[in-house]
């Protein structure tokens, strides 16, 4: 969550495209990964689907962008996520930040 508030606010100093749609890829991905009964309500709010959605929709728009267009450009991100198969964790663990921080940098393309 930590990584998603920080990519967030980083386009408040300098916005860019590919910047917004990084952002909003990694909450798409991990809303996909986490599950709700291993993390904190208030992760799982953060990364709920339409959470992310609107945070990423509402940042597309203040930065000039029609309502349809960055609904398309929002769908589209959600098109170039990796189809994954995610073995689900116990209810004892938690997505180590590990795990997080590679899911980041795999969209950044690192």
């Amino acid at each position: 969550m930590i990584y998603s508030r920080n990519c967030y606010a980083s386009l408040e100093r300098r916005f860019a495209w590919n910047d917004l749609d990084r952002c909003g890829g990694f909450d798409a991905s991990a809303a996909g990964l986490l599950d709700d009964a291993t993390i904190s309500d208030e992760a799982a709010t953060w990364f709920e689907s339409e959470t992310a959605a609107g945070r990423y929709l509402a940042a597309a728009i203040k930065a000039g962008s029609a309502p349809a267009d960055a609904d398309v450009r929002w769908s589209k991100v959600g098109e170039t996520l990796p189809a994954k198969k995610v073995e689900a964790e116990t209810a004892e663990s938690e997505p180590s930040e590990a795990a997080l921080d590679d899911a980041a940098d795999n969209l950044s393309g690192q």
